[in-house]
């Protein structure tokens, strides 16, 4: 995606920048998706600790509402 090639350039987030990229909104998709994950109750590892604690902190809008207008993603389109 040439959009996100620009937005590296810029040193910038493409999702911010050219928000109606298609990497955009499939960032924002992944994005959506991840944070409607559940977070388990009880980690049993490193890895498990930084996941929970990262999305216990998470900002992004996605997981305000769902994004207007945009599908999930699927198997088959990931």
């Amino acid at each position: 995606d040439d959009y996100l090639k620009l937005a590296v350039s810029q040193q910038r987030a493409v999702v911010d920048i050219y928000p109606n990229a298609k990497c955009s909104e499939n960032f924002m998709r992944v994005a959506h998706q991840v944070l409607q994950w559940p977070i388990p109750t009880d980690p049993k590892g490193s890895v498990q600790f930084f996941w929970r604690k990262l999305l216990a902190g998470a900002t992004c809008p996605a997981r305000v509402a769902p994004l207007a207008g945009v599908a999930p993603l699927s198997a088959e389109s990931a």
